[in-house]
């Protein structure tokens, strides 16, 4: 390659270039969304106030009957990650599998008991593969 001015060509991420490097990419929204996971279901009150009030993600906003279906969007608190539960549609809701799973990472054990006191349930307690309890 040759550069004006008598500029050596420098590599950039495999490409030369002259001069200085290009710049930067702009920052990423702080509010985008980085992960959104979707799912149907045939009881979308009932799992919308499941995550919403019981685990304590935000709802930030939904649609109702846009081609025969509503849906919910909710914000897991402290990330960039969104949940949509819809319902409606030609189609009933998949059958549940035992290897689908979301699996949330609540962080210490108050808050695994500040969000089972909310659901007026038990927290679970960990067990190794031979039944010894670890938590």
């Amino acid at each position: 390659m040759r550069c004006p001015d008598r500029a050596l060509p420098e590599r950039h991420e495999g490409v030369e270039v002259c001069g200085a490097p290009p710049p930067d990419p702009p920052a990423v929204d702080h509010l985008a969304m980085h992960l959104r996971v979707a799912r149907h279901t045939e009881r979308l009150d009932e799992v919308v106030a499941f995550y919403r009030d019981g685990l304590g993600f935000s709802e930030i906003g939904g649609f109702r009957d846009h081609n025969g279906y509503d849906g919910v969007f909710l914000a897991l608190p402290g990330t960039r990650a969104h949940l949509e539960l819809t319902a409606g549609g030609d189609h009933g809701a998949p059958r549940p599998h035992p290897e689908s799973l979301l699996v949330l990472y609540l962080g210490d054990r108050a808050a695994v008991e500040e969000i089972a006191a909310r659901l007026d349930a038990r927290p679970w307690t960990r067990r190794t593969r031979t039944g010894r309890r670890t938590g």
